[in-house]
Parts: structure tokens; C-alpha cells; sequence
């Protein structure tokens, strides 16, 4: 009787079938999300260098910011590569960016708002480099 209790139930046909289609729906879904967020990656841009090209200026603001429109583009083709999953270290990234990018074209430079931003940027450099080392072994393993 307990040799009953631990093994697996069996799926019936219909259920695996129908578990298969929900599965092929969602993952549709999560490509079409991956494409329009890359899509919108590459539009925006486009748009920052159009307006770079229209003033004639750079400024470390739009370099950042289309770092980050890169870096959201990575990310897009990454997931899709990756059986559509995201890595934490990516976004951690590219929020590390957009707050350093936020520090630099701030309109007002509180140096407490200066100093929250800082240690926001900190907190996600130690919870990446805590991350990465956590995972160092499965990469070795993976290479």
C-alpha cells in the first residue's frame, strides 16, 4: 500500500493533450511579448538617435538611454533563446542603468535624492554580484 502512495499519477490522454495546448498557447504568447518588447526596443531607438541627429548634440543622457533601449533588446532575444526565460541578472542591469541615467539628467539634484539613488544602485550591484556567485559553479558546469 505505501509503494501505491508514492508513485506518480498517471495523466490521462485528454488531460496531457490538454495540458500540451495550454502550454503551446502561453508559449505563443510569451513570443509575441518578447517580439513587441524588442520591436519597441528597437523603435525607441531609433527615435533617440533621430533626436540626437535632429539637435546635433550628445549628452550622457541619451547615451544611457540607449544603452538601455540595447540592453532591452538583449534581454528580448536572450528570453527567446533561452526557452523564453529571463535571467535576474538582466534586469537588475538594466535597473542599475536607468537609475544611474535618472541621477544624471535628474532636474533637480537633491543630494538626498542623490544619495537614495546611490544606495539603490548599490543594493542591486551587491544583490547581482551575490547572484553571480551563487551561480558560478553551474556555469562552469554548463561550458
Amino acid at each position: 500500500m505505501s509503494q501505491k502512495l508514492c508513485e506518480a499519477p498517471t495523466e490521462s490522454p485528454a488531460m496531457k493533450k490538454a495540458r500540451l495546448r495550454v502550454e503551446g498557447v502561453f508559449s505563443w504568447l510569451q513570443f509575441f511579448a518578447l517580439i513587441s518588447i524588442a520591436l519597441t526596443g528597437i523603435v525607441c531607438f531609433c527615435q533617440e538617435m533621430y533626436k540626437v541627429f535632429t539637435i546635433g548634440q550628445v549628452h550622457l543622457g541619451d547615451l544611457l538611454l540607449m544603452f538601455l533601449y540595447t540592453e532591452i533588446v538583449v534581454m528580448a532575444r536572450e528570453a527567446m533563446r533561452s526557452e523564453h526565460e529571463v535571467l535576474i541578472a538582466m534586469p537588475i542591469s538594466i535597473a542599475v542603468v536607468a537609475l544611474a541615467r535618472y541621477m544624471v539628467v535628474s532636474p533637480t539634484h537633491d543630494p538626498n535624492h542623490q544619495m537614495l539613488y546611490a544606495i539603490s544602485i548599490l543594493i542591486l550591484i551587491v544583490g547581482l554580484v551575490i547572484w553571480y556567485l551563487r551561480n558560478w559553479p553551474h556555469r562552469n558546469k554548463e561550458n
